[in-house]
């Protein structure tokens, strides 16, 4: 099983003999030596966990029910970049994203289920832990039904004394986890605290981790990773946000007041619910839509500004031209009206028209579209997909390839501007790469029973981040790749050299 959770090597669904020699269907979850499980979930929670399978110390059994069918599941992470793409499609006139609808409104159940469930942990006398956006799951038991929300990885911990690992070191989730941006402590921190038992000593931390982890669902967490300067208590990252940057939040809606109060310790729990469900997340997106709109019309004001200023300018030289054939054409040529600067790209706005990136940035933007046009075609037919959108998604790698090319060529050195335009770009096409793993990756089970096809969508991904690894540094280390090659190892055995 795919996207099930992170601290688990392997997740199997099938029908399980438990301890008591009973047969269940359900997840079984295989983890490495030391790690072990903490639970049981506090009853009052009314949440699934894990419990032994009576077999050996690695392997976990989650019963799920008596129904033979796999269960369909959904991270909340996933859900929300649904959301962000839809409004950011939304925002550019090629969808509608109408308030309320049912992505919106499954959000909205999920993040409120959610504070429930911390709010009962507290009153029993635990937390949330390691939380982040992959590891709370919608999941509905059977494929369909009543869905719920499962925290896959809680109650988990690492010990030292009780592994068995080569190199002695703890687990990427425990040394340096890719969320530790949420979290109060560091991982280690937070291993050390579940293994003694306890629990942090600041009530609030719960509301924090909830109000930074709704942060990240709302815009993404590299962009909250990239309001804040990295180092601090987690290497390579910001350290715990305790509010809200000026201008960085581009919506006005109700939720981001509630995340600042949560942020800066002035509430607790049951506070950051009812905020909540008084202003539900999803208006954020809708907010978006509306937001984006406004600043495509706030650049076409800017841009016939500059028109009116450059005719305004004509318009003085043309007498001058008139009075003094001679001297009124040296003057204009001197100022530059006859020579007048091409216009910049959308891309790059600071960037001179007169940049050599110019026209590559135009190649690039027409390869991207035409990428984009193939994605939101195919994606609903894996066979047909593997075939259609890594090709067209290649030609986009090749004119990015092209366009950092072009910026160094001859030996020259790219300016500030365009230094940035490159950044940007490159992120933006390490973007299109997840969302495409996103959109077809997770859900190859319902899309294929042909490992094949599966494996061959896995090597094109892998390539392909791999080309794109050359301009992005921050692409090799994350947390999706790292679960993209797992999975290729897991299911399709190691590479050929």
């Amino acid at each position: 099983m795919k996207g099930w959770g992170s601290i688990g090597e392997r997740y199997t669904f099938g029908s399980f003999q438990t301890a008591e020699d009973a047969l269940i269907s359900g997840v079984r979850c295989t983890v490495a030596s030391g790690v072990v499980y903490l639970g049981p979930v506090p009853p009052a929670t009314g949440m699934r966990g894990w419990q032994g399978d009576g077999q050996d110390l690695l392997h976990f059994l989650m019963p799920l029910g008596d129904d033979p069918m796999e269960p369909s599941h959904q991270s909340l992470g996933a859900l929300a970049r649904v959301l962000r793409e839809r409004a950011e499609s939304a925002a550019r006139g090629e969808a509608n994203l109408v308030p309320g609808d049912e992505d919106q409104r499954r959000l909205d159940w999920a993040v409120d289920r959610l504070v429930e469930i911390a709010q009962r942990m507290r009153d029993a006398g635990t937390w949330l832990g390691q939380v982040h956006l992959d590891n709370v799951l919608i999941v509905e038991p059977g494929g369909f039904g009543k869905p719920e929300i499962i925290l896959t990885d809680w109650g988990f911990a690492f010990q030292q004394s009780l592994s068995f690992r080569p190199d002695g070191d703890a687990p990427q989730w425990v040394r340096a986890s890719p969320w530790a941006i949420l979290w109060d402590a560091t991982p280690e921190e937070m291993n050390q605290i579940a293994l003694e038992g306890g629990r942090p000593p600041d009530d609030r931390t719960d509301s924090r981790t909830l109000a930074r982890l709704l942060a990240c669902l709302l815009v993404g967490r590299e962009a909250v990773e990239s309001w804040f300067e990295p180092g601090g208590r987690h290497p390579g990252r910001g350290t715990p946000f305790a509010g809200l940057p000026e201008g960085r939040v581009r919506t006005s809606a109700g939720i981001w007041p509630v995340l600042k109060k949560a942020l800066e310790g002035r509430s607790g729990l049951d506070e950051l619910g009812a905020g909540i469900r008084a202003n539900p997340p999803s208006g954020h997106f809708v907010d978006l839509v509306e937001a984006s709109r406004r600043e495509v019309e706030e650049e076409r004001h800017r841009q016939r500004l500059r028109r009116r200023r450059l005719s305004m300018q004509l318009g003085v030289g043309i007498p001058l031209l008139l009075a003094s054939a001679a001297g009124g054409f040296l003057a204009l040529k001197a100022s530059g009206l006859f020579d007048p600067e091409p216009p910049s790209h959308p891309l790059c706005p600071t960037c001179p028209g007169s940049s050599p990136l110019t026209g590559a940035l135009e190649q690039f933007a027409e390869a991207r579209g035409r990428a984009e046009e193939v994605v939101q075609a195919e994606q609903g037919d894996l066979a047909r997909a593997v075939g259609a959108i890594a090709p067209a998604r290649d030609g986009q790698l090749d004119a990015l390839a092209e366009l950092h090319r072009v910026a160094i060529a001859d030996g020259r050195t790219p300016t500030e501007a365009e230094r940035g335009c490159l950044a940007k770009v490159s992120r933006g096409t390490t973007d299109d790469l997840r969302r495409d793993y996103d959109r077809l990756f997770r859900r190859l089970d319902g899309l294929s029973d042909d490992p094949r096809t599966e494996c061959e969508l896995i090597d094109k991904l892998i390539s392909q981040v791999e080309v794109v690894g050359q301009f992005d540094p921050e692409l090799a280390s994350a947390d999706w790749v790292a679960q993209l090659k797992e999975t290729r190892r897991w299911n399709c055995g190691d590479p050929e050299p």
